[in-house]
């Protein structure tokens, strides 16, 4: 996995795929940060000595926990395993200011966070951080823990809140720098030549094209294809927040099964994409979506890392709709995309495609070099982002599954940054003992904004109880209004 290296900074590991994914996001001004926020009881705060030595004893364990980047400017970046930071680098207390409710605190806490975490110099500070956050005479107080994404994928990142409010870690092994394996050399991501034709074709051809010759093409690109209103590069993100209690969560959860829908998943998404539809679709006729699962590949009999690293590929599923669907038709559609030999081996597919980046060797002396733009994948996606038509997607879901609550919490929701290079809104999932947690990232007055977002997520809520309550025997249409 590591490469040698003739100077003094130790054995270098490559960055796979999606780990250099990251990195141009990164060189773009837009670092991708993952960002979970745990509610307690004001007196159940975990003690910032408790943390300080938790963070010591899992850097001294992880050592993905502590690396450095190198040749980032260039097409072969990678990770150096730099030196143990100090405690006080990565664990901080603030005090907040409290508001009407735990979930205005909540969101508030993770908006300030993201922002703050966002604008971190990697080169000089750690790639994580742990925030305990209280108040003189509040009822809550908050853990929040920020990792930027080339070290660690969602999956990861709730290991590492277990890990790090855990009892004891007896449980974690010591990893080697060398050890772990990364997902290219174990996940076999090569895309068929049927599959990458057409992408080939759409993302490197038809933009060279004249618009009169790029405009029929583009004409069934999913929601928000041409629907954009402002620049998503220059746009600011926010976040949205929606509950389940744990009871409707069971009642749908069943619901799913009597439909022959297996799992939870597939009736969250179907539920929030019925909403999309109800609050976007006459934005299109008819409405064309597209709305992408990530996918855990972390596995431990193929030599990957237990808790760091990214071991993620996304399964692709695509519908139009008119509203006349039966919901429960198109959640089993959902449900085979996710589940499906077919639909996990195209999903791997899709990541591989970034390998088809036009990516030629970086010269800093070209006349033709710009830092701002130093290879190919930095090029490709800021042209993608600066078009016409910068989305390719409607929605992607990162779904972390049921984790229980960390000791004395009574709640934990997650986030990612909304990202100009991804689709119009990051989904990002998790269930505890107090049911399930939907937030739903964008970049505000780019398609959508703060009160489309409500509205999406009244319509989501209104279709989950139905489901709940065995009222969903109904089309897209009706379930929604």
């Amino acid at each position: 996995m590591t490469t040698a290296t003739t100077n003094d900074i130790g054995p270098v590991r490559p960055m796979g795929l999606h780990e250099r994914y990251s990195l141009t996001r990164q060189n773009l001004g837009h670092p991708h940060t993952i960002l979970h926020v745990v509610t307690y009881p004001a007196a159940q705060l975990p003690k910032l000595s408790f943390m300080e030595a938790r963070v010591v004893e899992l850097q001294a364990r992880l050592p993905m926990l502590h690396p450095r980047f190198v040749d980032t400017k260039t097409n072969h970046p990678g990770y150096v395993a730099g030196a143990v930071w100090p405690a006080n680098k990565i664990v901080r207390e603030v005090t907040f200011t409290p508001a009407a409710t735990g979930h205005d605190e909540s969101l508030a806490l993770y908006n300030a966070e993201m922002l703050r975490f966002s604008a971190v110099d990697y080169d000089t500070e750690p790639m994580w951080a742990v925030t305990l956050a209280s108040a003189p005479g509040a009822e809550h107080a908050y853990l929040l823990v920020a990792f930027t994404h080339p070290i660690i994928d969602g999956r990861g990142s709730s290991f590492m809140l277990r890990a790090l409010t855990a009892e004891n870690i007896d449980y974690i092994e010591t990893e080697t720098w060398e050890g772990p394996k990364g997902c290219d050399e174990t996940v076999s991501t090569k895309p068929s030549l049927g599959f990458l034709l057409p992408i080939v074709f759409r993302e490197l051809l038809l933009p060279k094209m004249p618009l009169f010759i790029q405009r029929p093409f583009l004409s069934d690109e999913p929601w928000p294809a041409d629907a954009v209103k402002g620049s998503v590069v220059n746009s600011t993100q926010d976040i949205d927040l929606v509950s389940i209690d744990q009871d409707v969560t069971t009642r749908a959860k069943a619901a799913g099964k009597e439909h022959g829908v297996a799992t939870l998943h597939p009736v969250v998404k179907m539920a929030w994409v019925a909403a999309l539809w109800r609050v976007f679709h006459k934005d299109a006729k008819p409405f064309h979506c597209s709305a992408g699962s990530a996918r855990d590949e972390r596995n431990a009999e193929l030599g990957h890392a237990a808790i760091t690293h990214n071991y993620v590929s996304a399964t692709e599923w695509e519908a139009t709709l008119t509203g006349d669907e039966q919901f429960w038709d198109v959640a089993k559609q959902i449900a085979y995309q996710v589940s499906s030999d077919h639909g996990i081996t195209e999903g791997r597919m899709t990541m591989g495609l970034l390998a088809h980046i036009p990516d030629p060797d970086v010269d800093p002396a070209s006349k033709d070099y710009d830092p701002k733009l130093p290879t190919g994948w930095e090029k490709y996606f800021h042209g993608r982002a600066t078009s016409e038509n910068p989305y390719r997607g409607s929605a992607s879901f990162s779904n972390l599954g049921y984790y229980a609550l960390p000791p004395g919490a009574t709640d934990a929701m997650w986030g990612q940054t909304a990202s100009p290079f991804g689709p119009a809104y990051q989904v990002s999932i998790n269930g505890h003992e107090g049911g399930v947690r939907l937030t739903a990232s964008f970049r505000d007055g780019a398609v959508t904004d703060k009160q489309h977002t409500h509205d999406l997520h009244a319509v989501y809520l209104r279709v989950m109880e139905r489901v709940a309550a065995g009222e969903s025997d109904k089309t897209i249409d009706e379930i929604t209004q």
